[in-house]
């Protein structure tokens, strides 16, 4: 799946839950950015091309003087997010790292600094685990999450593969000095 593609299955599988206005839902949508490694800048023109493609729609209501528009799935955008969670289930792709590109080139670079950066990333493997650690302990108290912890659970176990490898790595730099 392209990036567009991702965004418009986050965008419009957030608001099928519910109708939100673009603050809310841009919170929404950061908060899965570990899941999906699709981060948003600017909601407003994902929102509008949306709307314009007819998968959602904007509703202005006012508050006093603010005006603030809040945004729902069109039945278009069911068909369309239906669309896209099909295509999302099926479509298999190799996962990789960048770690991949750079094996391939570490006979090239210096040898003393590959351990250094590796215990690094061991660092960032460990504060992805803190966050899913903190993500499943916050949605073993909410219902209806059990699939979501299941894509917390693979995200988890991707990451411990990750670490494991990471420490042979640095054992075999280490031993061939």
């Amino acid at each position: 799946m392209d990036k567009r593609e991702i965004r418009d299955l986050v965008l419009l599988g957030v608001l099928k839950r519910t109708p939100a206005h673009p603050y809310n839902l841009r919170k929404q949508v950061n908060k899965l950015a570990e899941l999906t490694g699709w981060k948003i800048e600017s909601i407003y023109y994902p929102l509008k091309i949306l709307e314009k493609q007819g998968f959602i729609q904007g509703q202005v209501s006012h508050t006093g003087k603010r005006h603030r528009r809040t945004y729902k799935v069109t039945p278009g955008g069911c068909k369309e997010f239906q669309r896209l969670i099909n295509r999302s289930l099926l479509y298999l792709e190799r996962p990789t790292f960048n770690i991949d590109l750079c094996l391939y080139f570490l006979d090239q670079i210096d040898r003393s600094v590959i351990p250094l950066r590796l215990k690094e990333r061991l660092k960032h493997l460990k504060k992805i685990q803190q966050w899913v650690n903190k993500e499943q302990d916050a949605l073993y108290k909410k219902e209806n999450s059990r699939f979501v912890l299941a894509a917390l659970e693979r995200i988890l176990r991707i990451v411990k593969v990750e670490e494991r490898f990471t420490h042979k790595l640095i054992e075999l730099m280490e031993k061939d000095g």
